[in-house]
């Protein structure tokens, strides 16, 4: 794994030789730090061992996020390398989200326009593959565990759901800290991004922040412009895929590092899950 140093070596001199700063910023999946020059700032993401922990597909999501920055969408890319796990882009100037803005009906509408922007990039090639992610995140279980016998139900509800044919370019991890509120709307961390049915994309904003059955609606129905043209079913099965590979991921992180917080969330989506 690169040092902070190494890589400050491979960026463009324009940069490296008028550093001001270098600041790390806090990241569970990545090294992140912030970088400040005598005219711009920068955000330097590095590997860190989550990488292959979590089977990281870095030439796809750099792929996924060339399009989404044309798109102005995404930070623009200044300088990487998929091969050694360099990313240097362009800071954004803004505030990520905070929970409350989900409760916003304005907020909402904005956010919906950002989503089909997001689906309306061009596929990336790759199609989210529960199964195979499912089998990866067990892999890293201890097979004497609780979590690991919970994981089994998780894989089996995986594989009854099966695979969806709508399939648009997908996001996958759209939270508050993702969200960037600048002069427009903006997302950071690409690394989740897949070819997949939006429904799971409204699916998983609903899950990983926990929103109430009317906001959950009007996400909906400001997505599908109140034509209530989708089905609720299939919805909630999105629902349930997201959850069982949510609970998975996050059991594979608590087994590498354990967090109170985790423990309570691997819970409520375990209630969920069983349902």
């Amino acid at each position: 794994m690169l040092t902070v140093e190494q890589a400050i070596e491979s960026i463009p001199k324009s940069i490296s030789e008028n550093l001001i700063s270098i600041t790390p910023l806090n990241s569970t999946n990545n090294r992140i730090y912030k970088i400040q020059t005598d005219k711009q700032s920068f955000i330097l993401r590095l590997d860190n061992r989550y990488k292959d922990i979590f089977n990281i597909d870095r030439k796809k999501e750099i792929k996924v996020l060339r399009s989404a920055s044309l798109a102005r969408i995404a930070p623009e890319i200044i300088y990487e390398d998929y091969s050694k796990g360099i990313l240097l882009t362009l800071f954004i100037e803004g505030r990520t989200w905070h929970p409350n803005d989900f409760t916003d009906q304005a907020k909402i509408r904005s956010l919906v326009k950002l989503l089909h922007s997001v689906h309306s990039l061009p596929l990336c090639g790759a199609k989210l593959n529960p199964v195979e992610i499912a089998n990866n995140y067990i892999l890293n279980l201890d097979t004497n565990t609780d979590s690991y016998k919970f994981s089994k139900i998780c894989l089996s509800i995986i594989k009854s759901i099966g695979h969806s044919e709508n399939i648009r370019c997908c996001h996958n991890d759209i939270h508050p800290l993702n969200i960037i509120q600048g002069k427009g709307l903006m997302l950071i961390d690409w690394e989740y991004a897949y070819d997949n049915d939006p429904m799971f994309e409204i699916a998983s904003i609903s899950s990983f922040n926990n929103l109430g059955k009317g906001i959950e609606l009007m996400l909906l129905d400001e997505y599908f412009g109140g034509s209530g043209n989708y089905s609720m079913r299939d919805y909630l099965l999105q629902k349930k895929l997201y959850e069982a590979i949510y609970w998975l991921w996050l059991a594979c992180k608590q087994s590498n590092s354990i967090s109170n917080r985790d423990s309570q969330l691997l819970l409520r989506l375990k209630s969920n899950i069983l349902d």
